[in-house]
């Protein structure tokens, strides 16, 4: 840590992928610059349909199933509204070391009925499992850095219910909908609000897509970089000229 936090210092041109992370460490000539992904849907890939408000609605987790996570407090808001008699569905699409303690969390409030635990998926399995989620929820109980797997689903238009807590939130900006880290009646809350509002659903995916293409797209990094790199270039070669004897230098 030592001989980086010496480099850091010194460093023509610190980045950061959030300004969570930027204030968070407070190094000299730092700058943000988001993540980039590519456009999923670019490709040919099927855009997601209306929400049809008479579907029952299938709110969605992705990741790790570890305590980093949140998955608890997640429950927690889905035992909370079924016992109001709201009506929907949750897939946990992932594994972990979590999963036993989830697998009797769940048995133990009986909420078979409501989750379903889909394992590890990725590639084609993970997309047709994602297919039918129209909320995805991330309910992290630590800082995010950044949250990439919002961005993810911010690109593909799905509303993304997220802590409030380190770059998740930033990233989710006003195109979701945030909670209080920990907080599952704050949770509940999101989720009822999306079940008494679906038209809520194609609103804010819409909008979520256009700040994700704005923001998060991979070309804007690339250029990004790109305009950092000219300027520590253009910066260095001035000084250079300035300050060093011009004879036999080039």
């Amino acid at each position: 840590m030592f001989p980086r936090s010496w480099l850091v210092r010194r460093a023509a041109r610190n980045l950061a992928i959030t300004r969570h992370v930027r204030d968070r460490h407070k190094l000299p000539r730092a700058e943000v610059v988001y993540y980039g992904i590519e456009d999923p849907l670019a490709k040919g890939n099927a855009s997601l349909p209306p929400a049809d408000p008479r579907d029952r609605i299938l709110f969605g987790f992705v990741g790790r199933f570890v305590p980093e996570k949140g998955i608890p407090i997640l429950l927690e808001a889905v035992r909370q509204l079924i016992s109001e008699g709201e009506t929907f569905d949750v897939r946990l699409i992932g594994d972990g070391p979590e999963r036993d303690a989830l697998d009797t969390m769940i048995r133990r409030e009986k909420l078979e009925n409501h989750i379903r635990i889909t394992g590890y998926l990725a590639g084609a399995a993970l997309a047709e499992s994602l297919r039918d989620v129209r909320v995805v929820v991330m309910p992290s109980v630590w800082e995010e850095t950044a949250g990439l797997a919002a961005i993810e689903q911010m690109m593909r238009g799905r509303l993304v219910i997220a802590s409030d807590i380190g770059g998740l939130s930033e990233v989710v900006g006003g195109t979701g909908l945030c909670f209080a880290p920990g907080n599952a009646i704050a949770l509940a809350e999101c989720m009822r609000r999306v079940l008494h509002q679906p038209t809520l659903i194609d609103a804010m995916g819409r909008e979520a897509r256009l700040r994700a293409l704005s923001l998060f797209a991979r070309r804007w990094m690339i250029d990004e970089h790109r305009r950092v790199y000219r300027e520590v270039t253009d910066s260095a070669t001035t000084w250079a000229e300035q300050n060093l004897p011009q004879s036999g230098i080039h």
